[in-house]
């Protein structure tokens, strides 16, 4: 299923990975949607900021801090709590501060809960395009050391996605963040 979302990501037009006057977030979003359902992906569905029933993040630390419980995008089983595959977020790095990503992987992170009365979703993707990931996370101290203790907790992986306007993927995991890496091209 990774496969097919990263060759969903590499079909997006390039229009959609440029932010300017207008929030093309969303149009991006709507587009990694269309593209992801033309995988077909099987056995699953795919549903655009679903909201789950916030019992399910009750055991959750992260849960009180986040707000807004819905991702982006939810690759799962729309009617019950089988296949809970992907939890997806996206935010144009231009558009948006350092809090806001953190606050995207937390959200992430709730879905990625691993217990019995959580949702318990395989992998989190947190898809980042429009701007340089790496320039802001290593001027945002502060939320250099938040990021690395969120990654300290025991979750289903959850990972940083890069998207270049080449369509190539840069991917950061847990392990960049946990000791201390800085990202790097």
């Amino acid at each position: 299923m990774i496969k097919k979302i990263e060759h969903a990501l590499s079909a997006i037009d390039n229009k959609y990975l440029t932010v300017d006057k207008i929030n093309y977030e969303r149009m991006f979003q709507f587009e990694l949607y269309h593209q992801i359902k033309m995988q077909n992906i099987e056995q699953t569905d795919l549903t655009p900021e679903f909201k789950k029933e916030s019992k399910y993040f009750r055991e959750n630390p992260f849960s009180e801090t986040i707000g807004n419980y819905i991702p982006d995008l939810l690759i799962h089983n729309f009617n019950n709590r089988e296949n809970q595959n992907i939890a997806i977020e996206i935010k144009s790095i231009n558009r948006n501060n350092m809090n806001s990503i953190y606050n995207d992987i937390k959200k992430l992170m709730c879905y990625c809960h691993n217990s019995a009365n959580a949702l318990n979703y395989r992998i989190g993707l947190l898809i980042l395009y429009d701007g340089d990931f790496i320039k802001k996370y290593n001027r945002a101290r502060i939320y250099k050391s938040k990021i690395k203790d969120l990654f300290n907790y025991t979750y289903n992986p959850v990972e940083i996605w890069l998207l270049k306007e080449n369509h190539s993927i840069i991917k950061y995991a847990k392990e960049y963040f946990q000791r201390g890496y800085t990202p790097n091209n």
